[in-house]
């Protein structure tokens, strides 16, 4: 019995099918491709699952090159609709000999029941840059970059007067984001930053947006982002411990 495979990346959708032919279901069509999983157990809502497909099939492919920061998700059903299990791509492995890529899954429902405390006492801020807690809009932290940028050979660098515009350092801990792909900016001097990773199919027709940084400082959030009201961190936490240095 054939199975359907939904792949959802930010606003992208992949329909793929195992079996032998194209099937359309509730008007999406889903294209037959060589994909199948391995056997579930009867608590697969909260269980792992692998998949083995085509070394080639998107967005899986983008794993080649480096891990998208972007996360994929994928939900299998069958062939009525039924859901048969939700997950989160945790990692991709490729065999070249075997034209395969093996795609492992974290179900949605093992991800719920995982106990992470999502805040900490620390100095440091507990938010991510331009989150619901931080607040701050990203839009106005950022330039675009159409048609005035340069890229090195090796994909590392670009180059734009625009990125000038902000002082040395500024876009530093930042990332750039090109269609659905992140790249962490590792340092930014002059109208030059440099990424962590290569972005994907990038050329200087393309729109390149470049967004600040932020080292979790209470200085930093006051000075650079005028956002210490919004501060996640506790600034004013003692670094010598009473209990075992004495006051």
């Amino acid at each position: 019995m054939r199975e359907l495979y939904q792949v959802i990346m930010d606003n992208e959708r992949f329909y793929y099918t195992s079996g032998d032919s194209d099937f359309t279901l509730n008007n999406e069509l889903y294209k037959a491709v060589s994909i199948y999983r391995n056997e579930l157990s009867r608590d697969s809502l909260s269980d792992e699952a692998k998949l083995i497909a085509d070394l080639d099939l998107a967005p899986f492919d983008l794993y080649k090159e480096f891990n998208p920061s972007t996360s994929i998700f994928v939900r299998i059903l069958k062939e009525n609709g039924a859901l048969i299990f939700a997950g989160k791509v945790r990692s991709v492995d490729f065999e070249l000999s075997k034209g395969t890529a093996t795609i492992k899954l974290s179900a949605i429902g093992g991800v719920l029941n995982s106990k992470i405390p999502n805040r900490t006492y620390a100095k440091e801020c507990g938010f991510n840059l331009f989150d619901d807690g931080c607040g701050l809009d990203k839009a106005k932290f950022s330039v675009v970059l159409t048609n005035n940028f340069s890229i090195s050979e090796d994909k590392l660098e670009i180059t734009s007067e625009a990125l000038a515009s902000k002082p040395s350092g500024y876009f530093s801990g930042g990332y750039a984001r090109f269609s659905n792909q992140h790249s962490y900016i590792s340092d930014h001097t002059g109208d030059k930053i440099t990424l962590m990773f290569p972005l994907k199919n990038l050329s200087t027709s393309d729109v390149l947006n470049v967004y600040a940084g932020c080292d979790k400082t209470i200085k930093m959030c006051k000075n650079k982002f005028g956002n210490s009201i919004n501060y996640g961190g506790f600034p004013f936490i003692p670094s010598k411990n009473p209990v075992t240095q004495g006051f």
